[in-house]
């Protein structure tokens, strides 16, 4: 649902399908298990022949492989070495607050009434944007039956 933030009226609701909302944490656990990961490593260059690819970090070392994926975020090293000219991240004039607060069933009831999951908005004066979005419940979180 998308909201006028002057009203409150919904200017476009696209009704929801069935949703997942996965804990980070937890998938990227999941991801790990199996895995030796080096964490702390700084990319400094990469060189690829038709065998393998060959990754050099600040600290020196070297290690090859067969593929090398970016996953490091915004400020992906690897995107700025593939693309020098065009990788780079642009600032855009936008600045955002993040916040967190824990709610009772029924303090959160009237949120979840709009959207059991998420919505959005705008206030068409200022530009300000909204987004409400419930990143956990005591169903995931094993605080069911408990001071959810």
């Amino acid at each position: 649902m998308f909201l006028n933030l002057a009203t409150a009226e919904s200017l476009f609701h696209i009704p929801p399908s069935r949703r997942l909302r996965i804990n980070r944490e937890k998938l990227r656990k999941l991801l790990l298990d199996g895995i030796e990961v080096q964490w702390n490593k700084s990319l400094t260059k990469f060189s690829t022949s038709p065998s393998c690819v060959g990754v050099r970090f600040q600290d020196g070392s070297l290690v090859e492989g067969k593929l090398l994926i970016g996953a490091d975020g915004a400020n992906s090293k690897l995107r700025r070495l593939l693309c020098p000219e065009t990788g780079a991240s642009n600032q855009l004039p936008i600045r955002c607050l993040g916040g967190t607060i824990k709610l009772s069933p029924e303090a959160i009831k009237p949120l979840r009434s709009l959207d059991p999951l998420l919505f959005q908005g705008c206030h068409p004066d200022t530009s300000t944007n909204l987004w409400y979005s419930v990143l956990d419940t005591p169903e995931a979180n094993g605080s069911k039956g408990e001071e959810e």
